[in-house]
């Protein structure tokens, strides 16, 4: 346990006290900031679809889980773009091939 003490009087101070019970001077404990991670996560599921969503996910989950989930399903839904766009793609093709003259 971090044991705090007063600048000006040398007091100790409760755990995240933002000033001195004995002086009433104001404390410079820096509070811990949350972890957050970056948007740059989001180019994970842009570049590898539903593994990068999952890879994602899975290394964000525990700093932020609605953000972790975000990602999930960007790299559910750009797999699924991906996948339909490359079956109408082949679709198509298949289809001028069927019905192209011999």
């Amino acid at each position: 346990m971090n044991l705090t003490f007063c600048d000006k009087c040398g007091a100790e101070l409760p755990q995240n006290a933002k000033f001195c019970q004995t002086c009433g001077a104001a404390s410079n404990v820096i509070e811990p900031t949350k972890n957050r991670p970056t948007r740059a996560w989001y180019l994970m599921p842009i570049f590898f679809s539903i593994l990068g969503g999952i890879i994602g996910y899975f290394a964000v989950r525990n700093d932020d889980r609605k953000f972790a989930n975000r990602l999930f399903i960007v790299g559910i839904v750009l797999f699924l773009v991906g996948f339909i766009g490359t079956m109408l793609f082949f679709g198509a093709l298949f289809y001028a091939f069927l019905h192209s003259p011999p």
